[in-house]
């Protein structure tokens, strides 16, 4: 952290920087006061020497009042603000030190109106207030260190988001072909169910169809044997077991002859 005073008029005001690694303002050329405005800033500036912001702060505001077109009471009551870390507040009373006559005084004014945009993380901001107080002193080495700060941090915030943003599509891409996968198996799946469903019903309808087929087939007639065929019948049957059975008796009573021939 970088601390500096910024010296303005008899009275020494000051100026202190919080802004990390950010430089301060140089001292600036003197300014002449009123009585009151000279008393109420010099009291100002003992008070916040003392830490007393909220007092410091107020001296200031009385300053302001007494002379409302004077740059100093605004840029130093900037400063308090600054320092209690009210910074929407701080940027408008240096914003109103920016209009002083002096280039000098406004190009500082432009200085920490950037510190304080700059705390804000507002860097497009900040390095528009930087630009503009090197437009009023050219040879701000500070000015151009912060300004470079900012610019370096704008093209990283730049990356990030496009890093972030480029992931978030790869995300995005990626849950979609998820869902399109997802949305595929289920057709299929719908699609496996409904040729099963099928099948069962053409299995369902071919069996029906064959069972209508069987009723509608004309049975054979019952044919009923009367008493005499059922006599022919089995005369037949004993007439062929009597065959049978004198054949097996001219077969048995037949010998075999040996030949000749010593065996």
């Amino acid at each position: 952290m970088i601390m500096n005073r910024l010296s303005i008029g008899p009275g020494a005001l000051a100026l202190v920087s919080m802004v990390m690694f950010l430089m301060m303002a140089e001292r600036a050329e003197g300014l002449r006061f009123s009585d009151k405005l000279h008393s109420n800033v010099e009291r100002g500036n003992r008070e916040y020497t003392e830490e007393q912001n909220e007092d410091a702060l107020n001296s200031y505001m009385r300053a302001q009042r007494q002379d409302t077109l004077h740059a100093v009471p605004y840029f130093n009551a900037g400063d308090a603000l600054y320092r209690m870390g009210r910074f929407d507040e701080g940027a408008l009373q240096f914003f109103r030190s920016t209009k002083s006559p002096a280039e000098s005084i406004a190009a500082k004014g432009y200085y920490n109106l950037g510190n304080t945009f700059y705390q804000k993380g507002d860097m497009q901001s900040a390095a528009e207030a930087y630009r503009r107080s090197l437009l009023m002193d050219p040879d701000d080495g500070d000015a151009k260190h912060n300004l470079e700060v900012v610019m370096q941090l704008m093209e990283e915030q730049q990356q990030q988001q496009q890093d972030d943003q480029q992931n978030q599509n790869q995300e995005q891409q990626q849950q979609q072909q998820d869902q399109e996968s997802e949305e595929r198996d289920q057709d299929q799946e719908q699609q496996d169910q409904e040729q099963d469903r099928q099948q069962q019903e053409e299995d369902q309808q071919e069996n029906l169809e064959e069972e209508e087929q069987d009723r509608q087939q004309p049975q054979p007639e019952k044919k009923e044997i009367s008493e005499d065929e059922l006599q022919r019948i089995l005369a037949a049957i004993d007439a062929s077991d009597k065959e049978t059975q004198e054949e097996i008796a001219r077969q048995a009573s037949r010998t075999r002859r040996v030949s000749g021939k010593d065996w």
